[in-house]
């Protein structure tokens, strides 16, 4: 029955059988995990470095120090609205990955009420800040909650517009207490702060 195959169709018939050769394992080859110099099996290197490019704390690494460092707050609210999410993430991202850096929650109150009264308002909206990058993965000693109450207004003026400016929690960045000042990355704006 085979001595009446043309030549072609064996050509044809024993190359479809060499596509499991070579080329194939090949192929296979780069499905499986990469052996690793002690004949343990592991990612390979390319499938290392894509997961490690979608790994959080490889891209806190690149991350600079955000620039937005303000969080406003409705009349005699602590609550922090769903808008400064975002900012509060990135600034968690950063101090995760530079444990050395502190960071100076500064709460303030508008005019309105006793001196006292704004003073603890001020404290309380800088707690619920630190509560929020805490949950991120901040470390505590990296945050350091204070209140001006209503004795540093942002803006002058009795207009609802300068009120809200006035309530706010600002970020500012610093050192942490009892580490080389010169080792720690410079912040862009604010100080370096002593332990309170």
């Amino acid at each position: 029955m085979y001595k009446f195959l043309s030549p072609a169709l064996i050509v044809l018939a024993l190359s479809g059988c060499a596509s499991s050769g070579p080329q194939q394992q090949q192929a296979d080859a780069a499905h499986e995990p990469a052996q690793d110099p002690n004949g343990q099996s592991g990612m390979s290197s390319s499938a290392q470095s894509e997961r490690d490019s979608l790994d959080p704390r490889a891209l806190d690494s690149q991350l600079p120090i955000p620039q937005q460092r303000k969080l406003h707050f409705g009349f005699d609210q602590t609550g922090i609205e769903p808008q400064y999410q975002e900012m509060l993430q990135q600034h968690a991202a950063y101090l995760r990955q530079n444990p050395e850096v502190r960071i100076r929650l500064e709460g303030h109150a508008d005019e309105r009420g006793t001196r006292e009264y704004n003073m603890g308002l001020g404290e309380r909206r800088a707690l619920m800040v630190q509560k929020n990058l805490l949950l991120m993965g901040v470390r505590t000693e990296q945050l350091a909650p204070v209140s001006y109450g209503e004795e540093k207004p942002e803006v002058l003026g009795e207009s609802e517009e300068s009120f809200r400016q006035n309530r706010r929690v600002e970020l500012n960045y610093g050192p942490m207490p009892g580490r080389n000042a010169a080792a720690s990355p410079a912040p862009a704006t604010g100080e370096q702060y002593a332990t309170r």
